[in-house]
């Protein structure tokens, strides 16, 4: 069975790559633009992985983050963070939030992907 992945950014050409990326390489995707659309998806498809970007408009990345988990279904999917906030803080913050990893952006498709497939393999998948 597919893994999934829920890719949350609000530029649709990031989306869009990691789309074709994850796709290519046998995930499911789904995607939303921004905080609140991907509350209401991750509750309805429980990805097994997300990955996050933290400056959208409304509801930012870390709060998005925050909200999902308060549900005890998604409270323990691994979250990434795909950032161009690069500094060391976010870095912190991101830490400090339970996420497994902090990418920048520009970033590298095929990190993102190793990493993906390293924390889906470590959580037995």
């Amino acid at each position: 069975m597919s893994k999934k992945i829920l890719v949350v950014d609000d530029d649709k050409n990031i989306i869009q790559l990691q789309k074709v990326l994850f796709t290519k390489h046998g995930f499911d995707v789904v995607t939303a633009s921004n905080g609140v659309e991907a509350i209401e998806i991750a509750v309805r498809e429980i990805p097994d992985i997300v990955v996050l970007d933290i400056d959208m408009p409304g509801k930012d990345g870390y709060a998005t983050l925050l909200e999902m988990r308060s549900y005890k279904e998604l409270r323990d999917i691994p979250v990434i963070i795909l950032s161009a906030l690069s500094d060391d803080i976010y870095h912190n913050i991101s830490s400090s939030l339970g996420t497994v990893y902090h990418l920048d952006k520009p970033f590298s498709p095929d990190e993102l992907l190793m990493k993906v497939k390293e924390i889906i393999s470590s959580k037995g998948g």
